[in-house]
């Protein structure tokens, strides 16, 4: 039944390769979450370029200093062509002008659907595994994500805790996660309850103050991004506002910033997240981060 669903889901993700035996051996990728996923898969060798620089920033990026090994595309078509790939990787939010020109250029297109749960990110990374020739990888990581799940789990399941804290969002933008994001999918592995669900507040609404104090959440989550936000006013906004001093999070001090690549990977580093989170809320200081 598995290789059944790996089939589905394989005619659903790709574009122009299905049916196709073939080794590719210059592939390029289009944005971070296929840089990620590209550089775990694959040899050194079969990558000829990956996303932009944002894949340096060590706030955003898992691969920061593996990244700065390869060529740079930043979204140009012309520096894309001059790779020469055989396979270009990407993301089902790309621009679908820039998919057809890559297309219309001769070259094979694989786009995934971007996951936004941890089931799917398993199916997506099995599925580039065997489109790439890589499947006993692509198991393999998948293999190491359920067993440092499953380690996390049953950590928690030993705090035997009466109540599932309630764990949100808070972005410096003002912004939250809602039920239709990784995040969300994040809170419920780790045992707690994302108060946003159901509260009428979406992922790409700025969330009132009044909704927050509402919403009384056990821990606040900051996603870090120290080369685009002022972190340290956003927290000094949190922390000392009179209107928030009752809201459980802010009372106990259980405000955490963590940086934006644990806190929203679109790749295999997804399990990387849920340890950081686990460790933040239930303190478990022997988790890997």
């Amino acid at each position: 039944m598995k290789k059944i669903l790996l089939f589905f889901l394989s005619l659903i993700l790709t574009v122009s390769i299905l049916g196709k035996n073939v080794k590719y051996e210059r592939v390029a990728s289009i944005n971070l979450s296929s840089d990620e996923m590209l550089t775990a898969l694959l040899p050194e060798n079969r990558i000829v370029g990956l996303s932009g620089k944002i894949n340096e920033d060590k706030d955003m990026s898992n691969i920061s200093d593996i990244a700065k090994k390869y060529p740079k595309i930043e979204k140009n078509l012309e520096t894309l062509l001059d790779l020469n790939p055989d396979l270009v990787v990407g993301a089902d939010w790309i621009d679908s002008n820039i998919i057809q020109s890559i297309k219309d250029a001769g070259i094979e297109v694989f786009i995934y659907k971007t996951p936004k749960s941890y089931a799917e990110q398993k199916e997506v990374l099995l599925s580039l595994g065997k489109v790439l020739d890589e499947e006993d990888k692509s198991q393999e990581i998948v293999k190491n994500m359920d067993e440092r799940l499953g380690a996390v789990q049953e950590k928690i399941k030993a705090l035997s805790l009466k109540d599932k804290p309630k764990i949100m969002l808070y972005t410096p933008y003002e912004t939250t996660s809602d039920e239709k994001t990784s995040f969300n999918d994040i809170v419920n592995l780790i045992g707690g309850i994302n108060p946003v669900v159901g509260s009428g507040v979406n992922s790409f609404e700025k969330i009132s103050k009044e909704k927050v104090i509402e919403l009384d959440p056990d821990v606040i989550i900051v996603p870090v991004w120290t080369s685009e936000i002022n972190n340290e006013e956003f927290f000094k906004y949190l922390l000392d506002d009179p209107s928030f001093q009752d809201i459980k999070a802010i009372k106990n001090k259980q405000v955490y910033g963590i940086p934006y690549k644990k806190i929203s990977p679109s790749s295999q580093y997804m399990i990387g997240g849920i340890e950081e989170m686990a460790r933040r809320v239930y303190h478990l200081e022997d988790l890997k981060w």
